[in-house]
């Protein structure tokens, strides 16, 4: 879907949970996961998101129709100087936005990581926590 169907869908979601203002809620969570500015949504409806981007807004957009505060869903979930400056600091959307693919998840890590993660780590917790293992695939493509 593009912009312009992103838009109209969020600002329904978000009308039907009695979310004020929801045009300009649903556009500023899509600005905040697109890292654009108005004009860009304004200039470009016919924008196709990506995956990530996707799943990034779908989960602002949720977020929003809970009630949760805007300032929560955009805000940094690293905080104070240790974290660098602002433009370091992400959010659980960037995260998503960032790693939300499984070849996202596993950048950097190399065939070696994979092998002690799977002699080290417990299948059983992984799988209590919601985590699995990568596959061969997508630690390659990373």
């Amino acid at each position: 879907m593009n912009i312009a169907e992103y838009l109209a869908a969020a600002t329904r979601q978000l009308k039907a949970a009695s979310v004020d203002q929801p045009e300009r809620q649903a556009s500023s969570l899509l600005k905040f996961v697109l890292d654009r500015p108005a004009s860009f949504l304004i200039a470009h409806p016919e924008y196709e998101l990506t995956e990530d981007e996707e799943a990034g807004f779908a989960v602002a957009v949720e977020r929003r129709s809970t009630r949760e505060p805007f300032k929560y869903i955009v805000d940094s979930a690293k905080k104070g100087a240790a974290h660098g400056a602002d433009s370091q600091k992400t959010s659980y959307v960037d995260a998503l936005v960032k790693y939300g693919t499984e070849i996202g998840r596993y950048q950097g890590f190399d065939a070696a990581d994979l092998e002690y993660a799977r002699q080290h780590l417990d299948p059983n917790v992984m799988r209590l926590l919601g985590y699995k293992f990568p596959s061969d695939h997508a630690v390659a493509a990373a």
